[in-house]
């Protein structure tokens, strides 16, 4: 047995093998990690994404009405964009795709603040925040069908 043992630790072609070994299983394994991650991500945003888009209507809502006097409302509508970037940056975390990419676009919007100081600028974001949650809806919808 001994004999075997050293001769196994001392052949150049089994160290070899053990070597391709060792790097297939590292492989194998990052690619399970980046599956499980993608696993967890698309529950995540099954289970919280219709949450997080019913605050966001809800916020869109609160800034078209506050829209009608503008000059009175800006540090409202101001909080509701706020409240508005807290959710789009959770949905981002969860969302992949074209969906991730939207909301990304959104977000840099929102922070640009020569967007934000004017009443039309402000009324792009909220048509942005109702298109988000338009394309999130749907995208759960095919979800639910395995698309």
């Amino acid at each position: 047995m001994d004999k075997l043992i050293f001769f196994l630790s001392k052949n150049p072609g089994v160290q070899a093998i053990v070597n391709i070994a060792s790097l297939a299983s590292l492989i194998i394994t990052i690619i399970i990690l980046i599956r499980v991650s993608k696993i967890t991500r698309s529950y995540l945003f099954k289970v919280r994404a219709p949450q997080h888009i019913k605050k966001l209507k809800d916020i869109a809502q609160n800034i078209v009405r506050q829209l009608s006097d503008y000059e009175n409302n800006k540090d409202s509508i101001s909080r509701q964009l706020t409240s508005a970037e807290v959710q789009l940056e959770q949905l981002q975390k969860k969302s992949t795709g074209k969906d991730s990419d939207k909301i990304k676009s959104l977000r840099n919007k929102m922070k640009n603040s020569s967007i934000l100081e004017t009443r039309e600028g402000i009324f792009a974001i909220y048509c942005g925040l109702i298109g988000i949650s338009e394309a999130l809806e749907e995208s759960l919808e095919d979800r639910r069908w395995g698309n």
